[in-house]
């Protein structure tokens, strides 16, 4: 089970947002993107829906690919309209939506698209 937040924290102690960014700045993407999917994955098991709340609206989008950042949407749609996770969630789908504006992959009929499944 996931500790009492301050910072969401993995089982080591580690601040989950910390070691993903770590991960992106060793040049692992991937393994960035399967730690933080695992992670939302825990809290959501574990109903800890505020502390996933809180994990969404401190984490810098600039410092993680684009997959990672949809992943975690497909994942939470479900909880869009959740009481405790809507707001934060819609919060962090635009902070998504104008990052993917500034990534020279993502033109605009495929943010398009990702907006309209993930929103």
């Amino acid at each position: 089970m996931l500790t009492d937040i301050c910072d969401v924290c993995n089982g080591s102690g580690t601040p989950i947002l910390e070691t993903t960014y770590e991960y992106v700045a060793n040049g692992k993407p991937i393994k960035a993107t399967d730690f933080f999917v695992d992670m939302v994955d825990q809290l959501l098991d574990a109903k800890e829906l505020k502390k996933l709340k809180a994990l969404l609206a401190t984490m810098d989008v600039s410092r993680v690919p684009p997959q990672l950042l949809t992943a975690v949407l497909a994942l939470t749609r479900p909880y869009q309209k959740h009481p405790i996770l809507s707001e934060a969630r819609e919060r962090f789908f635009e902070r998504v939506v104008q990052k993917l504006h500034a990534e020279p992959d993502y033109e605009q009929a495929r943010i398009d698209a990702i907006s309209e499944r993930l929103r």
